[in-house]
């Protein structure tokens, strides 16, 4: 099956070639991924990969803290203020999809087929098959791990619990124990409602939509902070400006998508595109040395992987050889599968894992522990990505082929549609 690019929900661009996650439109396409295909479904795996490893490492920490008290101090400071911190690869995802829900919507626009039904059957569609199928099997997860449960994502375990993560809003109030990494989705189900909204309000103008919802981020997100910081110190404010905190970030991406031209036209903008990766570097070691707070960061990870998208388009930039480039794709067509289900499958499944290690006694060195849930969590993801992911996208790939066909059928027998598309052939461009 061809490769797509895909963001964290695994929604594919418009560059998309494989036609899951973020489907520029849904639909799959045989041509040839390009090397910015290639390389941002690479990001989306190791993304994915590198989420797992900093939820491990927090699952082996609570195993074996003795352990990691005795390690250095620079040491361990380095695995709890950097590699737990799964967060700032979660930016990244928000990015990209940002990037690649615009291009979709935008090649939709472009063609007079977009339908705020067809975006949310698309957007939904996308993200909630895998989805309820991991929670269901983290609530049996649970079940069975229950009397020897690591100590780690010890939120309630209820009812109450399980319907938050069923609607979509447990970022807001509560996620189900070991399925907290979910607490991503919440943020991508409301970006994709708001930039949905967004675009009905201006009339299908999608500058004027990426800039009021970025306006809207800004000012909600500072708002919710002076809140927070003064009279209204709850978790539900919390919660909300963090949503709108790392909305800019999503819409960062979607700027990047619509505005790339011009950006790389800048000689500035392409230096540091290109340095893209030393920068986040930089800003890792600057968390490190606790010179930088969470906030400040979460902001400049958003722009350095914007700036990462922008290289990859930078037409400018060294070029890879076709042989290269096809030996890379597919890689890149594994991990880009694996992403999703690596997500939001593997805290179930690590700990699980962790509860039989607990149970038999099968480690007391925390590298090993390590070795054995790294392994575990994203095995599993790319498993899940051929034998549940490959099918869902195949099934959905057909059947928004056939709503966008009979869509654009019935506008196109219907009188009043026709008159309408007449009337503004006249109107003036703006």
């Amino acid at each position: 099956m061809p490769i797509s690019t895909t963001s964290m929900s695994g929604e594919s661009s418009t560059l998309s070639s494989r036609g899951v996650f973020h489907p520029s439109a849904g639909v799959q396409s045989d041509r040839r991924p390009t090397t910015a295909e290639v390389k941002i479904d690479l990001c989306r795996g190791l993304f994915a990969f590198f989420v797992v490893n900093a939820h491990v490492l927090m699952l082996c920490r609570a195993l074996h803290f003795d352990q990691f008290r005795a390690l250095p101090a620079i040491v361990n400071d380095f695995i709890y203020l950097i590699l737990e911190n799964g967060i700032y690869w979660v930016i990244g995802f928000f990015v990209i999809s940002g990037y690649c829900i615009h291009q979709s919507v935008e090649r939709l626009t472009q063609s007079g087929r977009f339908t705020q039904r067809f975006y949310l059957l698309a957007r939904l569609t996308r993200v909630l098959p895998l989805y309820y199928i991991a929670l269901l099997f983290t609530v049996v997860a649970e079940i069975l791990s229950a009397t020897a449960r690591p100590p780690i994502w010890t939120d309630e375990r209820s009812v109450r619990a399980f319907l938050c993560q069923v609607f979509g809003v447990q970022n807001l109030t509560q996620t189900f124990g070991s399925f907290g990494p979910s607490w991503s989705i919440t943020n991508e189900l409301f970006y994709y409602l708001l930039y949905g909204f967004l675009i009905w309000l201006t009339g299908q103008k999608l500058k004027h939509s990426l800039s009021v919802g970025m306006a809207l981020c800004i000012v909600g997100s500072s708002l919710m902070q002076l809140l927070y910081a003064s009279i209204l110190r709850t978790p539900a404010v919390l919660s909300l400006g963090l949503l709108l905190g790392l909305g800019i970030n999503w819409f960062l991406g979607a700027i990047v998508a619509s505005h790339s031209s011009t950006l790389l036209q800048s000689r500035i903008v392409r230096i540091f595109a290109r340095a893209w990766l030393p920068l986040l570097g930089l800003l890792l070691c600057g968390r490190f040395l606790d010179v930088l707070p969470s906030q400040p960061m979460f902001l400049l990870l958003g722009i350095i992987y914007a700036l990462m998208l922008l290289n990859f388009l930078d037409e400018k930039a060294p070029k890879t050889s076709p042989l290269r480039r096809e030996s890379w794709s597919q890689l890149a067509r594994l991990l880009g599968l694996a992403s999703y289900p690596t997500y939001l499958f593997h805290g179930g499944m690590i700990v699980l894992s962790g509860s039989l290690i607990i149970r038999f006694h099968l480690s007391n060195d925390w590298r090993l522990t390590w070795a054995i849930l790294t392994s575990v969590g994203i095995g599993s993801g790319i498993l899940l990505g051929l034998v549940l992911e490959k099918p869902i996208m195949a099934w959905r790939a057909t059947f928004l082929q056939k709503l966008k066909t009979s869509s654009f059928r019935a506008s196109e027998e219907t009188p009043l549609a026709t008159l309408s598309r007449s009337v503004e052939s006249m109107e003036p461009t703006s």
